[in-house]
């Protein structure tokens, strides 16, 4: 299969077999737990700006002269601007900035239920995979900042991303569905919020419609520019100059634009690249088309990150910020792991157990065993290196730790016949 989209045939019997009921229950509970583990905590981080913005949406003459207004703000770049604004009109700062958030939460259980289904769901419905990454997926809240934990998935105040970052999760589960024209929607409409961040389910749908054999060269070709660009020392065209001077210093200080050279969080950026290499040759057959190409989109956005951040920060690839592909990047590959789970646990004769490897995963999670960077250094350069093993070798290596397993067993049935034979 060439495209990321199942087969069209095969659609009506996906969506059919899922029970509603089940289903309902599960994306209730799922819900409840957002709602216990992300609470309301009231205006504070991107909210307070979101709420500056609001405000110069309502009084736009009074904040006229104001320096974060007099040039342009964020706040011109997306439709999310003018929503907020009536909603803070109509309900007050902290009622819109709580309903914001409520349903953000609402539209990200939405979209991981949706993705979870689409990559782990079976013949007979949903399964434990499934269930087990949509009720731990809601509770967790990982960043994807380049430096510092600046921002976060599922995030519990009110900003674009809210909205926008779930909007793109049910794009790529419904591409994956082949639900093209919806998925292009969602797509559009999560870019029209926050242009930064929908930017790459847009990309993945239009990526679905080019052979990998060609994607390969225009992933590559915008590095190849910018290394063109920087070497000539910027072009005399509109942000296509080198930054530098007191706003390359100032760039190079912040801690959500460049990756610095120290304290870089870039370990974590790559590490889902790597899951994702992975499951391209031991996952699904059916959706290893859709991570081939998430990879090859993702890596060319890190290597153009990486570019401007330590050689040459041509202005318009910093602006666009290309290491937010990771924010993409990261749910599924968290999903990609499962699915690897789960597909070798159907192709072994042993059925590896993915209840206990679930429980082994949220373990590992929760016990931070991967946290510092030289230890995910070495897991990823572990996870890079099996990535090209056949499925038969993971296959035998269950088999392995199925016969070693019974070793214990045999032990104490050895001891048993030999205490019964000495003492009778």
């Amino acid at each position: 299969m060439s495209r990321i989209s199942i087969d069209s045939s095969d659609i009506p019997a996906r969506l059919m077999r899922h029970n509603p009921w089940a289903g309902a229950i599960l994306f209730l509970v799922a819900f409840l737990l957002w709602l216990l583990n992300r609470p309301y905590h009231g205006l504070w981080h991107d909210a307070y700006v979101y709420g500056v913005i609001s405000a110069q949406w309502i009084y736009p003459d009074a904040l006229a002269s104001d320096l974060f207004f007099r040039f342009g703000s964020q706040g011109s770049l997306t439709i999310f601007t003018p929503i907020y604004g009536e909603l803070v009109r109509a309900l007050g700062l902290n009622n819109a900035a709580q309903l914001v958030v409520l349903s953000g939460g609402a539209l990200w259980t939405t979209g991981l239920f949706l993705l979870a289904r689409a990559m782990l769901s079976n013949a007979s419905g949903d399964t434990i995979a499934m269930r087990f990454a949509l009720l731990f997926g809601v509770v967790l809240s990982f960043s994807y900042s380049p430096n510092k934990g600046i921002f976060v998935l599922n995030e519990n105040f009110a900003t674009a991303r809210s909205w926008a970052m779930p909007l793109g999760l049910m794009a790529v589960a419904l591409l994956l569905y082949g639900r093209r024209l919806t998925a292009t929607g969602l797509a559009l409409l999560s870019f029209l919020l926050h242009p930064l961040l929908g930017i790459w389910p847009l990309v993945l749908i239009v990526a679905d419609r080019i052979p990998l054999s060609r994607l390969l060269p225009l992933v590559i070709l915008p590095t190849l520019a910018v290394l063109l660009i920087g070497s000539q020392g910027g072009l005399d065209f509109p942000r296509l100059h080198l930054i530098s001077g007191a706003l390359l210093t100032y760039v190079k200080n912040a801690n959500d634009i460049l990756f610095k050279p120290e304290g870089s969080r870039l370990p974590l950026h790559i590490l889902p690249l790597l899951i994702l290499l992975l499951a391209s040759r031991i996952g699904s057959p059916s959706l290893h088309p859709m991570y081939k190409r998430l990879v090859l989109i993702a890596g060319g956005a890190l290597m153009l990150a990486l570019i401007v951040s330590y050689q040459y920060p041509v202005e318009i690839v910093v602006q666009g910020q290309p290491w937010r592909v990771t924010w993409l990047t990261y749910p599924v590959s968290a999903l990609a792991v499962l699915d690897i789970l789960q597909t070798l646990h159907h192709k072994s004769p042993v059925r590896i157990a993915v209840p206990w490897l679930c429980a082994v995963l949220l373990a590992l999670t929760t016990l931070g065993v991967v946290a510092t960077p030289w230890a995910l250094v070495g897991l990823g350069a572990l996870v890079f290196a099996i990535s090209f093993l056949p499925t038969i070798w993971f296959i035998a290596a269950a088999h392995a730790v199925h016969e070693w397993r019974n070793v214990p067993g045999q032990l104490r049935s050895c001891f048993g016949s030999w205490h019964y034979r000495v003492f009778g």
